[in-house]
């Protein structure tokens, strides 16, 4: 069977370089034809854009069992004089946190990236964004040293207790302008400064008297007997410490001039018989004799006030014995006794 398939073909392949006259024919080789021009390029810009052109296998082209053309009919090439395509730049990854800016407080950490993946190139656009990134960051509370506030006032006393003494006066600051703090150091120097002083508040004070009042409206609103008073204080200074009280009197009186004469009573009327000591004359046409206060014959308003008020009896009255007070028997009735007794003798003839 195989000899016969083979038989067969050299048969056909005979025929075939027969021509129809049945002379042989002669087989032609391909051989390549010019090639054509390049084509568009692939792109309008850089290194890789590339062009093609072709060829054809025609002159002439295989006949009668020759050989095709040997090699390629199509060829590529980078396309010349393009320039650059631009590139746009690419970031990099981020790098690694810095340190804080600062070892204590509130500070800041950065970190930074780089635009070269690619870098920017041939008119290309940067890279969006920022470079760099912060953080806040705090390693610790600084430490916060103390503040002193402003001194306070003087104490108001000295720390002697006797007149005269010398002693000191304290004064105190506080550590609080500001308090320290996160460990921060205390304030410097001390909280306390002193001063000296003198006790002069412990020392006696005599009294001594004040402005004189105004009068006071008269006894009587008619005749020469009226009298009308005013008053003084011991309080410029007032005796502390055991001084002496103001000497003088408290309270001063005088006549009031220039009164009508008081009427003359008809008779049944005005003093009695028991009062003839106390009346001007006697019968019809007597008047009243005003009573002179017996208390304002001391000298000074502590005995005064003593006297008002019942403590101690009013000095001895010239001429009228029978009224006497009784002789002081204390020192401080003794003290208090004027050297000049009130001369009373100006009322002995009403």
């Amino acid at each position: 069977m195989i000899l016969i398939y083979s038989y067969l073909l050299l048969i056909t392949g005979f025929i075939s370089f027969l021509n129809v006259e049945g002379n042989p024919v002669q087989s032609v080789d391909g051989n390549w034809g010019n090639w054509g021009s390049y084509g568009i390029c692939s792109a309008t810009c850089g290194r890789t854009a590339t062009q093609t052109r072709t060829r054809e296998c025609d002159d002439p082209a295989p006949q009668n069992g020759g050989t095709a053309c040997d090699g390629d009919s199509e060829q590529t090439r980078i396309c010349p004089g393009l320039p650059n395509c631009p590139i746009d730049g690419g970031w990099s990854s981020w790098g690694v946190w810095s340190d804080c800016s600062t070892t204590c407080g509130a500070g800041l950490q950065v970190q930074v990236r780089v635009c070269n993946n690619p870098s920017p190139q041939y008119g290309g656009q940067d890279c969006p964004g920022d470079a760099v990134r912060s953080e806040p960051c705090n390693v610790k509370a600084c430490p916060i040293p103390g503040g002193w506030s402003n001194w306070g006032e003087w104490s108001p006393s000295c720390s002697a207790t006797k007149c005269n003494e010398v002693g000191l006066q304290l004064r105190q600051r506080l550590c609080d302008n500001p308090p320290p703090q996160n460990s921060g150091p205390y304030c410097r120097g001390s909280s306390y400064s002193s001063q000296p002083c003198t006790n002069t508040d412990a020392c006696p004070v005599d009294g001594g008297w004040g402005e004189w009042g105004e009068y006071g409206e008269c006894s009587e609103t008619c005749g020469d007997l009226s009298q009308r008073t005013r008053m003084r204080e011991c309080n410029n200074p007032a005796p502390r410490n055991g001084g002496l009280e103001c000497m003088g009197i408290g309270v001063e009186a005088q006549g009031c001039d220039g009164l009508p004469p008081c009427p003359t009573q008809s008779p049944g009327s005005g003093c009695s018989d028991d009062e003839d000591a106390d009346c001007q004359g006697s019968g019809s046409g007597t008047t009243p004799m005003p009573t002179p206060d017996p208390c304002s014959l001391f000298e000074n308003s502590y005995s005064y006030d003593l006297c008002i008020q019942g403590e101690i009896d009013p000095p001895d009255v010239p001429g009228n014995e029978d009224d006497m007070a009784p002789t002081p028997t204390t020192a401080t009735e003794q003290a208090t006794q004027p050297d000049n007794p009130f001369d009373y003798s100006s009322f002995s003839s009403l």
